[in-house]
């Protein structure tokens, strides 16, 4: 069945679990809306709390309220996309609320720039704690051709609320873009970063938008193994993208940094599978001596017993055969593995020390 996409029309995503204090100002921040065509899909994920009961007060018809099984965001969001009938895509977090011509200014700026296909605005973030805001800008660097998806790779998250986003929903239905279940607390970075290399994007030049601190994704506890793994997904998905082999090469290899020395350290099967790949090899072989290095550094300390840890330092030394720290580190693993870890272990001793 062809998806149609009524012009002018916004479609609202508002994911809801468990936020019955929150979702009524973020829907009467719909209802005070200067411009009107819109529409607002909130899909309760499986709330055991009010939220549905909330959510449910309202009687505007341009307001659907549906219910899933505890899902996760990623999944309500795809339900909300399949439910859509709008030419243009905006986000709504609980918890944070529109300003009143947050969707006019979106719909005005996406008619004078017809070549642009998604739009960052600033938000006003509110900190509960300290009971102060503060101007949230947007920390993507915008290029005058609204090419972004080398800035969004290398982002690590760096964009504001998902309030503040509006796409072209006909990018999303031409590509049969989704958001990935198995990617937990950043699906929408994971989406961003599929819409960016198809599209290009523009600024609202003025805070459409409140956020609250304690409700922004920022505050989420990244040190959870599970949002790590999520996190390495991202990467992992966008080193595959036709795009990805195009950006310089200082961006590919922080992607490859990120991924393979932070994000993945102890995950060693699954390092060494990324080390093999042809956008690995793509990479300089100064960059790919140098990973391989850290790897091998990094991952002794995680894994005592590292079976990877020789391939990885011989395999830098192939690479770059002149380079004395190849050399001399894979010199001493070969005679003596337990003093090329001392060697680790006091390096990061006087580093700690020095810091």
């Amino acid at each position: 069945m062809k998806t149609l996409h009524q012009p002018g029309l916004v479609s609202i995503a508002l994911p809801a679990y468990n936020v019955e204090q929150l979702i009524s100002a973020s829907i009467e921040s719909v209802l005070a809306q200067t411009y009107s065509d819109w529409e607002l899909i909130i899909v309760n994920d499986g709330s055991w709390d009010q939220t549905a009961v909330q959510a449910a007060r309202y009687s505007d018809p341009r307001i659907r309220l549906i219910h899933q099984y505890k899902s996760g965001e990623a999944t309500a969001y795809n339900t909300a996309l399949r439910h859509m009938r709008g030419e243009f895509l905006a986000f709504l977090s609980a918890g944070d609320v529109y300003l009143p011509q947050h969707l006019e200014l979106g719909a005005a700026e996406f008619t004078s720039h017809p070549a642009v296909d998604g739009l960052f605005s600033q938000g006003v973030m509110h900190s509960e704690k300290e009971n102060s805001s503060s101007l949230q800008v947007d920390q993507l660097n915008i290029s005058d051709d609204g090419y972004i998806f080398g800035e969004m790779v290398k982002s690590s998250r760096g964009f504001g609320s998902p309030t503040g986003i509006l796409l072209r929903r006909s990018l999303v239905t031409r590509f049969q873009l989704q958001f990935d279940p198995d990617i937990l607390e950043y699906s929408l970075w994971d989406f961003l970063i599929q819409f960016s290399e198809l599209g290009r994007f523009g600024v609202i030049s003025q805070p459409t938008y409140h956020s609250s601190v304690k409700h922004s994704r920022f505050s989420q506890n990244t040190s959870d193994p599970q949002i790590t793994l999520s996190l390495a997904r991202c990467r992992e998905k966008a080193i595959k993208l036709d795009a990805f082999p195009k950006l310089e090469d200082g961006i590919r290899s922080q992607v490859f940094y990120e991924l393979l020395v932070i994000l993945l350290v102890g995950y060693l099967q699954r390092q060494d599978q990324i080390a093999q790949s042809n956008e690995f090899a793509s990479l300089p072989a100064a960059e790919q001596a140098r990973l391989l290095r850290l790897m091998a550094y990094h991952g002794l300390i995680y894994a005592k017993n590292n079976q990877y840890t020789e391939k990885w330092l011989a395999r830098a030394q192939e690479l770059c055969p002149a380079d004395r720290r190849c050399a001399y580190q894979i010199s001493l693993y070969r005679f003596n593995p337990w003093l090329y870890r001392m060697n680790i272990y006091l390096r990061q001793f006087l580093h700690l020390r020095l810091s």
